[in-house]
């Protein structure tokens, strides 16, 4: 097990993330506001997801949905019906069966929008600072504790995704999603605490957040069943 990326990965990591950026991340408003993803996006985001093994396909994964989590999760999992996820959050995604790789790639899903509110948190505090001097009127420390928990839930998520062919597999992906929904759902959170009333304005870039993330955290097993599922690979059997 390691926690270190090949080179071959570090490179597709940044490839996705210049691709998210440049092109996803300019049209994820239209992408939510009219629920479809372009087919050029869409193909362009399946070239940048590396599949060959569920570690590339966790870091490129994450890496398109700090863009769009519906882009990111239809390019997860390509190849499955037309049909509409149908919440109001991940506008665009198409329904996902339940299996381990769309389990962690839910996981891969939340840290990259985790990420993306953490950075939406620090760009407002920067700004604060650069506007009137100073930060200390926003609660300025919560971005230390949601870094620090997308940081550990990364780390998860690298472990349960080379969990394959193990008896606790299962328990490890349970965990990883466990944290990074979380994780991920308290960046949100902070973010909003920070912007006020005018990051949850409709259309604003952290609302769309906030709904992507109550979906990716009741999609295929609410957090309940997760601990659940966490606990079971903890728990002797029989």
């Amino acid at each position: 097990m390691t926690f270190e990326l090949s080179p071959d990965l570090l490179e597709a990591r940044e490839r996705a993330r210049t691709l998210a950026a440049a092109e996803i991340q300019p049209l994820a408003a239209a992408i939510d506001r009219d629920a479809a993803v372009p087919d050029a996006v869409a193909r362009a985001a399946e070239g940048a997801i590396v599949a060959r093994d569920a570690l590339s396909l966790v870091v490129t994964v994450e890496e398109i949905a700090a863009a769009s989590g519906a882009v990111a999760l239809n390019a997860a999992l390509p190849g499955r019906s037309g049909a509409a996820l149908g919440l109001a959050g991940l506008r665009g995604a198409v329904a996902i069966e339940d299996s381990p790789r769309a389990q962690l790639a839910l996981a891969a899903v939340a840290l990259g929008l985790g990420r993306a509110a953490l950075q939406s948190a620090l760009s407002m505090l920067k700004e604060a600072t650069a506007n009137r001097g100073t930060h200390t009127d926003a609660p300025h420390w919560v971005v230390a504790d949601v870094a620090t928990e997308i940081d550990g839930a990364r780390l998860l998520a690298y472990k349960a995704a080379q969990s394959d062919g193990r008896e606790d597999a299962a328990s490890e992906i349970a965990m990883a999603r466990l944290l990074a929904s979380g994780a991920a759902g308290r960046a949100v959170d902070a973010a909003l605490r920070i912007a006020g009333a005018e990051g949850y304005r409709d259309g604003a870039p952290l609302e769309r957040l906030a709904r992507d993330i109550r979906a990716v955290a009741v999609l295929h097993g609410t957090e309940e069943r997760q601990r659940a599922q966490a606990a079971e690979g903890l728990l002797p059997q029989g």
